[in-house]
């Protein structure tokens, strides 16, 4: 259901983005899937720095 009220728009600087085609359906499945997505293509620094979680917990790691 989440599908197929989401449409693929474009925003002011020509980048995409999730619109609803009707106003009562819901997108968030659809916006959770592609951020889940992307996540997954980046990669995640080797740290075994326990010190700098510590110092830092909201630091979770470190992004290339």
């Amino acid at each position: 259901m989440d599908a197929a009220s989401a449409v693929l728009d474009a925003d002011q600087k020509d980048s995409r983005i999730f619109a609803k085609r009707k106003i009562p359906g819901r997108i968030d499945g659809v916006v959770a899937v592609a951020m889940s997505i992307d996540a997954s293509e980046l990669q995640l620094a080797e740290v075994s720095d326990h010190d700098g979680f510590f110092n830092n917990p909201i630091m979770l790691g470190a992004w290339l």
